[in-house]
């Protein structure tokens, strides 16, 4: 799992999905370790891919990260710097996610755009 995640941070130059005598040449759209993104892809439809392929992982952490949070909050028995750092790390995690929904729709927008 962390290696696939790894791997797809790398943008490989894709390879159309082979023909053979006996199957048809097929494409795809949108992974990078199928190798299966369109040949005349730009820099912004890789990153596109690579933030698709990546926003599960990316959720598993804001997930993990939220809860970590809750428990440090809830452990912090009344004092004030533990629950204040809890509390500004979730705000932190939930400006991020904000900021990762915007960069994936303006990526989105403008990889689709360029494609006419």
């Amino acid at each position: 799992m962390i290696t696939q995640f790894l791997l797809s941070l790398i943008p490989f130059f894709p390879d159309v999905a082979h023909a053979t005598a006996s199957a048809p040449a097929t494409t795809c759209t949108q992974t990078l370790l199928a190798g299966c993104l369109d040949p005349n892809a730009t820099a912004l439809q890789y990153i596109d891919a690579a933030l698709t392929q990546n926003t599960g992982y990316i959720i598993t952490a804001v997930v993990i990260i939220i809860v970590a949070s809750g428990v440090q909050y809830m452990m912090a028995l009344g004092s004030t710097g533990e629950q204040g750092k809890a509390k500004q790390r979730i705000v932190s995690v939930i400006i991020g996610i904000i900021f990762f929904t915007l960069i994936r729709f303006a990526l989105s927008l403008l990889a689709n755009g360029l494609n006419g």
